[in-house]
């Protein structure tokens, strides 16, 4: 979530004012305008009398009891009801924190207080319903087109009602050429574009009969219309409150954004809880790549990292760039790279050297690419478990399933960890369906 509101700060503190400023740099106030002033709750007296009152007011003050109590009097006549108050104060005393909170005042913190003290007690205040019972939100970004983003995001989200049993939201917001519908095999009679266009009157009855249900599982899609004569333009206002009513209703909220970029997007990527690019290993992907994450990095912050994920790895090998090309270039190590190849073929029963029929020189030569390809098909594997639980957000709860090896599903891994698999030998449906035409085919590249 980024917090949209004014904030005006008056303070008396420099360590108090250095804590509010450290503020704009947080990702949580990225569309937030805080304006900072000295003087104290006397100086919010007088500023306030003939200028509007911000969302929030974060007023400090040395005065004892008695006298913080008249100033906190004439604050409360020329502020609106509504607005919020952070008060700094020099007494520690919890007599005193209790009778501020009966009278109406947010929260209360000891002088100086730090940029965390003020961040948390903003977040308390304005997520009151609290964040615990929202849903991890995961954005998934290609860096060119075709890259594989909807692909890769749309099997993620199979993967992640299928692994923790829990309700996944798939949100394809890509208005024009959305994809998530069709690789689901389904119809949508209404979209993400009925449901932003009724942001105003949103709410999780009416988005449930927005949703298309996958089966009868606990994965539900909210489609795009794939319709150049939508005439929508979104903005970001819509696309938060869409956002708000999704999260407390799955436990995974799955987004495939479109290849574009505009404040919406942009106020996406910086809000998600996990952003997940996808590129080529090529130079247009790189300098995309380094664009997009050279601008997140300082929004997003250390505690939401962005994570690369290379596709199609090996599909054009001239023009292809190393995974530590990109890690050189990103100071970001690519999360997957695997090989194209591996896809080419199955994954042969064959497990080791010595189980494979020499016959002649020419058969000894692919048996030994296939051994190659099956040994590097494991590695991949264990790699891609790894990077799906770090993008689940549950390292140390992930319980990965055994799928029986015939029909559409497979179970790959090592002897303690099988990873169910969407895709097939070769080639494969898409991440759900048996019935869909579409096929993926290498690293979940759409044919």
């Amino acid at each position: 979530m980024i917090l949209r509101i004014p904030i005006g700060a008056f303070l008396l503190n420099k360590d108090s004012a250095a804590a509010v400023e450290a503020l704009k740099e947080d990702r949580y106030f990225f569309r937030s305008t805080i304006e900072i002033h000295e003087g104290g709750i006397d100086a919010a007296v007088t500023h306030l009398t003939d200028q509007r009152t911000p969302a929030l007011l974060i007023v400090e003050t040395t005065a004892q009891q008695d006298q913080m109590f008249q100033q906190l009097e004439a604050l409360a006549n020329v502020c609106d009801p509504e607005t919020k108050l952070i008060l700094i104060g020099a007494l520690n005393d919890i007599e005193l924190f209790r009778t501020l909170i009966a009278e109406g005042v947010s929260d209360y913190l000891i002088s100086p207080a730090t940029d965390q003290q003020l961040r948390d007690s903003v977040a308390k205040i304005f997520e009151a319903t609290g964040t615990d019972s929202d849903g991890r939100v995961i954005a998934f970004a290609g860096m060119t087109g075709g890259a594989g983003s909807s692909v890769i995001s749309h099997n993620v989200a199979h993967e992640l009602f299928a692994t923790y049993d829990e309700q996944v939201i798939v949100i394809d917001l890509d208005i024009s050429y959305g994809t998530a519908a069709l690789n689901f095999n389904m119809q949508p009679r209404q979209t993400v574009v009925d449901a932003l266009t009724q942001s105003n009157d949103l709410d999780a009855a009416l988005l449930n009969q927005f949703f298309l249900e996958f089966g009868d599982t606990k994965l539900s899609v909210l489609g795009s219309p794939a319709s150049l004569g939508t005439g929508l333009q979104i903005t970001a206002e819509p696309i938060e409150k869409l956002l708000r009513v999704i999260k407390p209703m799955a436990e995974f909220v799955v987004l495939d954004l479109p290849h574009i970029w505009d404040g919406w997007i942009n106020d996406v990527l910086a809000s998600a809880d996990e952003v997940v690019l996808i590129a080529r290993p090529d130079l247009t992907n790189l300098r995309n790549a380094k664009n997009v994450v050279e601008y997140l990095g300082p929004k997003r912050g250390t505690d939401a990292p962005t994570r690369l994920v290379l596709n199609q790895v090996g599909a054009a090998k001239r023009a292809d760039l190393s995974p530590g090309d990109f890690k050189d270039a990103l100071a970001m190590e690519p999360e997957l790279f695997p090989d194209w190849r591996m896809w080419l073929m199955p994954l042969a029963r064959v497990r080791t050297m010595s189980e494979i029929r020499l016959t002649s020189s020419m058969a000894w030569e692919r048996s030994r690419r296939i051994a190659l390809l099956a040994a590097e098909q494991r590695r991949f594997f264990l790699e891609q478990a790894n990077c799906f639980l770090k993008i689940s957000g549950r390292s140390s709860e992930g319980e990965w399933r055994t799928v029986h090896k015939g029909g559409r599903h497979r179970s790959w891994g090592t002897k303690d960890l099988r990873l169910r698999r969407v895709i097939t030998s070769g080639t494969c449906t898409s991440p759900t369906h048996p019935r869909t035409r579409s096929r993926l085919y290498g690293n979940w590249r759409m044919h």
